[in-house]
């Protein structure tokens, strides 16, 4: 990754991972004010189990096109 560019990914970073936390700790209080708390845990696991789901089936893929980049840089 060029110097000039990884200012940018770790901005996107933190923005992604650290500044959208507020906004879902928001989200899932309202929603276990509504339907409690017991029923939006168990939402939530379900949610997580399906993205870790979604993320293993892609795997293979993911693999196959960062290999590429892993042999230019002698990984």
């Amino acid at each position: 990754m060029p110097d000039e560019l990884r200012g940018a990914v770790a901005a996107l970073y933190v923005m992604a991972f650290i500044g959208t936390t507020p906004l879902g700790a928001l989200l899932t209080g309202w929603i276990a004010e509504y339907v409690g708390p017991p029923v939006t845990l168990a939402a939530c696991g379900v949610a997580a189990l399906a993205a870790a789901a979604a993320y293993a089936s892609q795997l293979p893929a993911i693999r196959r096109d960062i290999r590429p980049v892993y042999e230019r840089l002698g990984a």
